[in-house]
C-alpha cells in the first residue's frame, strides 16, 4: 500500500508524528511528491470505521477502487490518500518530485 497525505502540510505532519527520532538522526534526504491520480476512481469515507487497519486491510485485498480517500486520524479535517499498487486500473504517476527538509522547530521541546 502506498499511503499519501492529501497536502504537503499533513504529510510534513503525518512524519512528525511517526518518527520517533531526535532532530540530529531526521534523515536530510526527504523528497514531497505529486502524484497524478486523474482517471482513477476514489473510493471515499467521511468516518474512520472502528478498526482502520482491518477496514485498509479488507479495502486491499478486494481492489474494490485504487484509491482510498479517508480523514486523517491526527487531522479529521483533511484526508489521506491509500493507493493500492496491485490495482489493475493503476496506480498513479509521480507528477513532481523536490527536496524536503524539515523544520527543526517540529522536534524542539514545549516551554
Amino acid at each position: 500500500m502506498i499511503y499519501m497525505a492529501a497536502t504537503p502540510e499533513l504529510a510534513a505532519l503525518e512524519v512528525r508524528v511517526h518518527l520517533d527520532l531526535p532532530p540530529d538522526l531526521i534523515p536530510d534526504d526527504y523528497v514531497l511528491m505529486r502524484v497524478d491520480l486523474d482517471g482513477l476512481t476514489i473510493e471515499a469515507i467521511s468516518i474512520l470505521p472502528a478498526n482502520p487497519a482491518a477496514f485498509g486491510d479488507q479495502w486491499l485485498r478486494e481492489k474494490r477502487t485504487p484509491v482510498l480517500r479517508a480523514p486523517s486520524v491526527l487531522m479529521p479535517e483533511s484526508t489521506n490518500l491509500l493507493v493500492n499498487p496491485l490495482h489493475p486500473a493503476g496506480s498513479g504517476r509521480i507528477h513532481a518530485i523536490r527536496d524536503f527538509a524539515f523544520d527543526r522547530r517540529l522536534w524542539l521541546p514545549l516551554r
